[in-house]
């Protein structure tokens, strides 16, 4: 068992292995190559540091928040980012130094407040988190949140000779739920109410 979990990548193993795991553990079974993903994060961070000094990437809880995988994240450099209250708690175990931040449409006052806490970098969904950050913020003045904008930049996410694809694609994106729309002026308006409340705006943040 000890070789074949040692083996990598998991391309190299046969059917008949992948067998001997079930049987051993039962499924559903998820298996990964700890080795394999550090040598990956270290790759992504060396090229991504190189082009973006200066810069943080965070490993998304919504994708994997399975704990050794978090923690491997973390121990080769990078932040974590979360989208729930029951993430956040997960973060804070996981990833007690940070960096994070804080994505998603349902924040809670509450988890809002731990993450200004926490120092987290919360990009705003709705207008409705910014009159939030604001009552915490005069109920407790001496925070400072880090806020970012998620805005959708309407850029076109694939190519093709197909007009008729280019159109319906390029339709698609501007209606997109992921972030303000920076060509109709919904962006600006989002960033506007940011400055109004006394607040500011620190990151951009698009999907």
């Amino acid at each position: 068992m000890t070789e074949i979990l040692t083996q990598s990548p998991f391309h190299k193993i046969t059917a008949t292995d992948a067998a001997h795991l079930a049987d051993c553990f039962a499924t559903p079974l998820f298996v990964y190559d700890d080795k394999f993903f550090r040598s990956r994060c270290d790759e992504m961070l060396k090229v991504w540091n190189n082009t973006f000094a200066k810069s943080k990437i965070y490993w998304s809880y919504k994708t994997n928040y399975m704990p050794e995988v978090c923690r491997a994240a973390h121990e080769r450099g990078l932040g974590a980012g979360f989208v729930s209250g029951f993430e956040l708690e997960h973060a804070k175990k996981m990833c007690p130094e940070g960096p994070f931040s804080f994505n998603g449409p349902l924040k809670r006052e509450s988890e809002l407040l731990q993450a200004i806490e926490m120092g987290a970098t919360i990009n705003v969904d709705l207008l409705e988190e910014i009159d939030a950050i604001r009552t915490i913020v005069s109920q407790r003045p001496a925070l400072t949140p880090r806020l970012g904008v998620r805005v959708n930049p309407s850029v076109p996410l694939f190519d093709s000779h197909d007009t008729s694809f280019l159109e319906k694609h390029s339709d698609s994106i501007s209606v997109s739920k992921f972030g303000w729309p920076i060509s109709d002026g919904a962006a600006r308006i989002a960033v506007e109410k940011v400055i109004d409340a006394g607040l500011t705006v620190s990151a951009l943040h698009c999907h």
